[in-house]
């Protein structure tokens, strides 16, 4: 007896498949395979992404200022902190560990509850 989607397709329309059974099928494996490739793609772009801005590539006056807009001769960087800039950006901060350590807890939680858990002998 033949078993999966093609056998059981087989059984019930008395063994052969029609066209639009084919189509939905090969349709349907193409759909997956774009899908894999576009999450591998999507992997590749956000780990590149990363290295370059742990690599200081973004941090060059051309991307952190209005070059692109005013052009070259026109063009100016201003960052200035000061003792009050720098203490009110620590509520923030702080609030953002905060967030994403909870967003960690509670995921870790989900793969905790739905581990399969080895069963007693």
């Amino acid at each position: 007896m033949k078993t999966g989607l093609r056998g059981l397709l087989r059984q019930k329309n008395g063994g052969a498949l029609g066209a639009t059974t084919r189509l939905a099928g090969l349709l349907s494996i193409l759909l997956r395979r774009l899908g894999k490739v576009l999450a591998s793609l999507n992997t590749v772009w956000i780990i590149l992404t990363c290295l370059f801005q742990f690599g200081s590539f973004f941090d060059r006056c051309w991307c952190d200022s209005s070059v692109f807009y005013l052009g070259a001769n026109n063009a100016y960087n201003v960052i200035d902190l000061g003792e009050e800039d720098v203490s009110s950006l620590n509520a923030p901060w702080i609030g953002g560990v905060a967030l994403a350590s909870g967003c960690a807890s509670v995921f870790l939680g989900f793969v905790n509850v739905l581990i399969n858990p080895a069963l007693p002998d």
